[in-house]
């Protein structure tokens, strides 16, 4: 999800360091995590799925918690971005966090590119990414959830080489090997 809005800005100004927040529904746990804040929403607290109680609240670490203090999920947002964007070079920092909504997960991104940019050469990259919307109003995991569209919002930059931004896609019909096998077909198309 955060390397289709991230493509195209590699490609053209080339990342140096990202810093991620996600945001990642129970879904992501499978039917058993939506199965679990279902019932903790109808009054049963029982924590068998998350560690903790996941209704009302927010669990900051997905996945186990490794020796280095990040988690395996955390740990495979790291090697995947930089396997998809064939760059080992990428600083990546992310924080994974399980929050009560049943589908969609939700990043809220901060990078810092090699080139200069503009607003508008940003803004341009982003619309030409494929299956991503650039859009103000229709951002959150309500209106994402169903689709295949990756929505990317809140676009603001420091400076001509600092950005932040937000994006949702709804994590079952747009997870991580659907969109790794449409950014290596399109590569291949453009690329032979």
């Amino acid at each position: 999800q955060m390397v289709l809005g991230l493509y195209k800005i590699h490609g053209e100004y080339g990342l140096k360091t990202v810093v991620v927040s996600t945001y990642q529904s129970v879904s992501g746990a499978g039917r058993s995590g939506i199965d679990e804040l279902e019932a903790q929403e109808g009054g049963d607290m029982t924590a068998l799925k998350f560690a903790r109680q996941i209704h009302r609240n927010l669990i900051p670490r997905i996945g186990s918690l490794l020796e280095n203090g990040f988690t395996d999920e955390e740990m495979k947002m790291v090697n995947e971005t930089r396997k998809i964007l064939r760059d080992p070079r990428i600083s990546i920092w992310p924080t994974a966090v399980r929050v009560p909504v049943a589908y969609c997960h939700s990043e809220a991104i901060f990078a810092e590119t090699e080139r200069p940019f503009t607003p508008e050469g940003l803004e341009a990259a982003l619309k030409r990414a494929e299956n991503v919307i650039l859009t103000e109003d229709r951002d959150t995991p309500l209106d994402l959830a169903g689709t295949d569209l990756t929505a990317v919002s809140r676009v603001r930059s420091f400076d001509n080489t600092r950005f932040l931004m937000w994006n949702v896609a709804d994590n079952i019909r747009t997870g991580a090997a659907t969109n790794a096998v449409r950014i290596m077909l399109k590569h291949r198309e453009l690329n032979g």
